[in-house]
């Protein structure tokens, strides 16, 4: 009953972040993480720190640095544990925080690694999110060639999914790419 507490405050969560409600999303999340921390399942408690994370990111409430330790043992844990799905999530997050910090190189080998491990995990979608950082690492590099092909092809392969939000951030970066 834990887990599943946690996974439901976790995506309430989640959908508050997206309606940009961070206070009340901060609060639901805690009470994932508190749950998650009962339940005793590292997976779950890694997903739910994820969420925290990605939250503050998204009201930009916090310097990136403040989470660099946290997702790092997150990333490790995962791989010791064999939780590719998550351990992607954690790469990704961290390319992103890294981005934002404007060290674009380590950024972009961030995202690339979370694109090789969806490779062999087969998961696909979460390939596509991975792809999205590695093309906006590439944009702020001004490798514009490169970025314009990879963005593209992600596109194309998330119009193929139906995947239409991840196509609404790709259309919203590639305008920085000179035409």
């Amino acid at each position: 009953m834990l887990r599943f507490s946690s996974v439901f405050y976790r995506h309430w969560a989640v959908l508050l972040r997206n309606k940009q409600q961070y206070p009340r999303a901060r609060e639901t999340v805690e009470n994932s993480i508190a749950t998650a921390r009962q339940s005793k399942q590292r997976n779950i408690m890694n997903n739910a720190l994820l969420a925290r994370i990605q939250i503050d990111l998204a009201d930009q409430s916090i310097e990136p640095k403040g989470y660099k330790k946290q997702i790092e043992k997150i990333i490790a844990d995962t791989r010791r544990l064999g939780m590719p799905r998550i351990e992607t999530e954690a790469l990704r997050i961290y390319a992103q925080m890294i981005l934002a910090e404007n060290d674009r190189v380590l950024a972009e080998k961030y995202a690339a690694e979370a694109a090789a491990v969806t490779n062999r995990s087969g998961l696909r979608l979460h390939k596509l999110s991975a792809l999205y950082v590695y093309g906006d690492a590439l944009i702020k590099r001004e490798q514009f060639d490169f970025a314009r092909d990879l963005l593209g092809q992600t596109s194309r392969e998330s119009e193929r999914r139906s995947y239409h939000s991840l196509m609404s951030r790709i259309s919203e970066i590639s305008r920085f790419i000179p035409a």
